[in-house]
């Protein structure tokens, strides 16, 4: 892995709520209904203004309220409240180690399981009977 630059948190908010509100995210559809509720355009999340403070408050205000973000519940139930973030380049080995959390089982505790994508082997239908830990304290 190859550290590349820092990255601001506002950074890290909008491509997390990107991502979220693609084509293939889980939360596309609270997204787009809370943009529209809010009288916020898609772009907002689609494209997001890294410059605009209006609308980086806006996103972290949307990403604490659907999952939790900044207020120690859900997704990120136990994050903790200061990290430095980086933009990184990967290898394809070291993104096989990289763990991700799978939330999709979490309750309201924030108890999630952390999953390599080396354990998937490309099956999804076995991806239930994967061996999983708990993110909490996990170092990666």
């Amino acid at each position: 892995m190859r550290i590349l630059r820092p990255a601001a948190e506002d950074e890290v908010v909008a491509a997390f709520l990107r991502a979220e509100a693609d084509d293939q995210g889980r939360y596309r559809e609270p997204i787009a209904e809370r943009l529209s509720t809010d009288g916020e355009p898609p772009e907002t999340v689609a494209r997001p203004d890294l410059g605009d403070a209006r609308q980086n408050a806006y996103r972290r205000r949307l990403l604490a309220d659907l999952r939790g973000f900044g207020r120690d519940r859900w997704m990120f139930a136990g994050f903790p409240p200061r990290v430095d973030w980086h933009r990184a380049e990967l290898t394809r080995d070291d993104l096989l180690e990289v763990r991700y959390i799978d939330d999709r089982d979490s309750d309201d505790r924030g108890d999630q399981a952390c999953v390599l994508p080396l354990h998937l082997q490309h099956d999804l239908p076995s991806f239930s009977s994967v061996r999983k830990s708990s993110c909490r304290g996990s170092a990666g």
